[in-house]
Parts: structure tokens; sequence; C-alpha cells
């Protein structure tokens, strides 16, 4: 049975309850679900992830409460049910999410403000008490009393304003990370003032740096380090519950290597070192570890800046070189090796490729020697095959052949990690398209690139999509003089992607590029417009793309 199962299984079972319950024929009062029969349906719902389940989980608790308003003490509502609806709110995702998480937080701080017992009602309910002399009213004054007090331990608690923090942190709504540090602030202000059940921790802390390293605005990495000096500060001030870890850290410098700043990769680094430095100090809590330094490596992989390549692959040998003296802990993983050939991919420096393929080549030799981690797949080859895509080399179309052809004979060993698919054969036809070098050199990539885009029509596990065509009728134009022959090829293939439904603006852009002659001759009267619709087009044509894209396409008239 599936958590959505068993969570309305739950539910149906609860309601079924409350209707016995109603009926003083069928055991009556014996048959009232209770507080915990309520939070654990809420509970179930929370992790079912159930599209609804935060809908559902609140109604129950809109049930609690308007079942406790009305005299029922045995559902009051506490601080599990509420912090499990804020959970369900939290971990669903869906847009606008973070603010009704918000809004149940609200409702928590609203209730306790209006009934919480303080001196001055409980003194006022007593003296009521013994000045009144009508039988039962002391039992009605303690009463009172007592479900103030059931009220009154609703108090949000730590955990309340963590969730909510997190829930902004994962919305990615515009001004999240903001909404998560007013509640940090929120809640180191009631721990000032006195709440012992409300104190900000690490995961406080944590979640608003996570918040501030999606955000994606200018300035949020930096923002998100000023949270991580705020946790050091208060640490070393001796507020143990917000030690930073290695989460902390790593975050942080994730924020610096999706930031797109000036010298992101370099404090990127230098909070990777701090973070040695920490731990050499006797932190053993912030020993880095592999996802560390794979995080720096991508910071310079994503840097653009001069020489980036050169410090991401400085970088993995010095995780190579610590794993090799006995640290564990930053064994590269295939990730920490694809974020190194990503960066000389990236480079655009002479002799990038080889640097590439080298990398891949000593994956392959470590995973032989039984180095699990760093098994070649699929997204690595690709890389790779990119790295050589954007050489100015000769000779590579033959070198991505021979590594396409090489995956091809590993997938067929047994290897399901190298299977090829549509990315893979399109980065090969891409490679081919941008072949430089004497006649014989195109001569060859345009065999290979034939060959790839028909063994991939003929792929048993992939097919061509409009990159696809798109990419062989730029190599056409670009590895064939204009002649019949290469007016008959492009028509040919067209024809093919035609017929498969994926003719897009792309694919229509380089038949124009390619030849002329047959996008007037395939287009008819619409050659002549300016402006191509979909409605223009065979129905067809374009099956698999409509609604993926603007339904306007802008093709320039030429005058060939």
């Amino acid at each position: 049975m599936s958590k959505t199962e068993s969570a309305q299984k739950a539910d149906d079972m609860l309601h079924e309850a409350l209707k016995l319950s109603e009926n003083e024929n069928i055991g009556g009062g014996l048959l009232k679900p209770d507080t915990t029969s309520f939070n654990t349906v809420i509970d179930l719902w929370a992790k079912s992830g159930e599209k609804s389940a935060p809908l559902k989980a609140e109604a129950l608790l809109h049930r609690m409460e308007e079942m406790w308003t009305g005299g029922d003490d045995y559902v009051a509502p506490n601080i599990i049910s509420y912090n499990s609806v804020i959970n369900a709110w939290a971990k669903s995702g869906t847009r606008g999410s973070a603010k009704r998480a918000e809004a149940v937080l609200k409702r928590m701080q609203d209730l306790c403000h209006d009934v919480e017992p303080d001196a001055e009602n409980m003194t006022g309910i007593v003296d009521t008490s013994a000045k009144n002399d009508e039988k039962g009213s002391t039992l009605i004054a303690e009463h009172a009393m007592t479900r103030k007090r059931d009220t009154y331990d609703v108090r949000p608690d730590t955990i309340s304003y963590n969730t909510v923090i997190e829930a902004w942190a994962k919305s990615g709504e515009k001004g999240a990370a903001q909404k998560a540090e007013v509640i940090l602030k929120q809640m180191q202000k009631l721990h000032d003032d006195g709440s012992l059940i409300v104190k900000p921790d690490t995961i406080s802390f944590n979640a608003v740096i996570n918040a501030w390293a999606k955000s994606g605005t200018k300035g949020s990495a930096q923002r998100a380090e000023y949270m991580l000096q705020q946790m050091q500060t208060r640490y070393d001030a001796g507020e143990t519950e917000v030690e930073p870890n290695t989460i902390s850290f790593t975050t942080v410098i994730n924020a610096w290597a999706t930031s797109g700043e000036k010298g992101s990769a370099q404090r990127a680094e230098a909070i990777l070192q701090h973070m040695q430095i920490l731990y050499e100090a006797g932190n053993t809590s912030l020993r880095p570890d592999t996802i560390c330094f794979t995080a720096v490596i991508d910071a310079w992989a994503k840097s653009n800046e001069d020489g980036a390549a050169e410090r991401a692959e400085e970088i993995l040998q010095t995780m190579l070189q610590l794993y090799e003296a006995g640290n564990l802990d930053v064994r590269p993983n295939v990730r920490s090796y694809t974020a190194v050939i990503n960066a000389w991919a990236k480079s655009g420096e002479a002799g990038a490729a080889r640097r590439a393929e080298n990398i891949l080549q000593s994956m392959q030799k470590m995973y032989k020697t039984g180095y699990r981690d760093v098994v070649p797949d699929t997204p690595v080859f690709t890389a790779v095959i990119n790295t050589w895509a954007k050489s100015k080399d000769r000779g590579k179309a033959k070198k991505v052949f021979d590594i396409l052809c090489q995956m091809e004979d590993m997938y067929e060993d047994g290897n399901k990690n190298v299977k090829p698919d549509v990315i893979l054969y399109t980065s090969v036809m891409n490679a081919c398209a941008f072949t430089v070098g004497p006649k014989e050199d195109k001569m060859y990539a345009l065999k290979v690139l034939i060959k790839v885009m028909e063994d991939l029509e003929n792929s048993p596990f992939c097919k061509p999509n409009s990159f696809s065509y798109a990419t062989f009728l730029k190599a056409c134009a670009n590895l064939m003089p204009r002649s019949e022959n290469r007016n008959a090829i492009v028509d040919d293939f067209f024809n093919r992607c035609c017929q498969a439904g994926y003719v897009n603006s792309f694919v229509l852009h380089n038949l124009l590029v390619a030849s002329p002659l047959v996008y007037r001759k395939r287009l008819g009267e619409a050659s002549e417009q300016r402006e191509i619709r979909l409605n223009d087009l065979p129905l067809e044509w374009s099956r698999h793309v409509r609604g993926r894209q603007p339904k306007h396409y802008q093709i320039l008239r030429t005058n060939v």
C-alpha cells in the first residue's frame, strides 16, 4: 500500500469514527476520536507526498479547532497538530506553500496571544469562582483554566519556525530568502525576550543560508556568507546550538559557485580553506569532504575565468593526494571528475579536449581497479565529446566517433551506466558539424554524421529530436559545398524530420541555411512570409513540439 493510500484509508476511518461518535445508539462518546487520532492522520497526509495532502491535513486541523471550541476537550489541537500541518505545506513544493505554512504559524501565534493564561486573567477566574455560590462554579473555573493552559501549549517552538523557514527556502519564490531571514530574526527576538521553547539553532541558520543560495539575486552569495559568519560569531560566543557544520559551509560554497559574480571561485575556495583551518584547529565536525571539494571545483568550472580549468584540475589532484594519504572523506566521485571535464570544455584553451579525455581515461583506470564511485557514465562521455566539439583540433570527428563506439561496446558488454542517448548522438553530430581542416577531414566527418544519424533513427532506446535534425542540417551546410547532392541529402533528412513530427524554428532556420531551394520547395507559399506560424505548416510536421515553443517564428527572407 502506498503512502497516499495509507493516508486516505486512515482518513476514511477517522471520518467514519466521527459519524459513529455522533450516534448515541452506537457507542456515543466511546467511539470519539481524540487528539492522537487526528494527529496520526494529519502526519500520514504530511508524509504522503500527495499533491492535495496539505489541504487535507489543514482541513483536519480546522475540524479539531471547531470541535475544541465547541467544547470537545479530547480533540484539543496541540503543537504536534500544527507542526504536522506546517510540515505538510513545507514538503509540498507547490506554489504558495511557504505562505500557507507561515499562515499556520501565524495562527498559532495569534491563538496563544489571545488566550495566554497570564497572572491577571488567572486571578480573575479564581476570584470569580470564590465569590460565586452557584453549584459547580469552581469546576467551571478550573475547566476554563485547564482549557487555557492546553491552548497555551500550542505556542510555536523551534521546530515550527524552522519548518516555515525551510518552506521558504524550498519555495523558489521571489523574496523567499528575505522572508526566511525575517522569521529567523523573530526567533532570535523571542529567545532574547525569554522564550524557553524558541531558540535559533544550526538548522535555522542553514535553512536561511540555503534560501539565499537558491535565490539567484545579486549579492545573495555575499548574504549567505554573512549568515555563516553570524553563526560562527554566535558559536564562538558560547551559543553551541548554532555551531556551523559541513552543510553550512558547503551551501555557501555552492552559493558562490552559482552566483556568476566576479571572483566567485576565489571566494568559494577561500571558504574551503577556512573550513580546513577550523578543522585543523580541533573542530572535527568541519572536516572537508568530497562534497565540499567538488563544490569548489564546480565553482571554478562555472567561473569562466582565465586558468579556471587548470585550477579545477589541481583541486582534483589535491583530493587524490589526500585520499591516497588516508583521508577517505575526500575520495573523488563521478561529479568531481565531470566538473573538471566541464571546466576544460568551457575553457576554450588549446589542448582542452585532450586534457578532458585524459581525465576520462584516468576515471576508467580507477574504475577498473575497483573504485566504484568513479564509474564513467553517459554524461561524462558526453562532456568529453562536447569538449572535442568546441576544439579547433583536426580529426575531432574521428575522436568523437571512437568514443561513441567505445561506449556502445561497453553498453553491450553489460555496463548500463553508459547507455547512449539522444543527447550523446547529437553531441557527436555537433562535433562533426564544426570539423575544420582539409576536404578529406570534412568528408570523413560527413560519413560519420550520416552514420550516427541513421544509427540514432534505428536505435532501440532513443530517437532523433528537433535538435538532432537541426544539428544534422547545420552540419550539411558546413561540410558540403552547394550542390545537387547536398540538396538531395538535406531534402531526404528534412522529410524524415517532418515524418517524425519534430519540425520547429531551429530546424526551419537550419533548413534555410543548408538549402534555400529545399526550403522553398517544402514550405511553398509560406516560405515567402517573414513570419511563419505553426498553423502555416502541416500539423503532422510538428506534432511532438507544439505547445513547447512560441507559435510565431521569425524567418528572415534571403536573396539566395
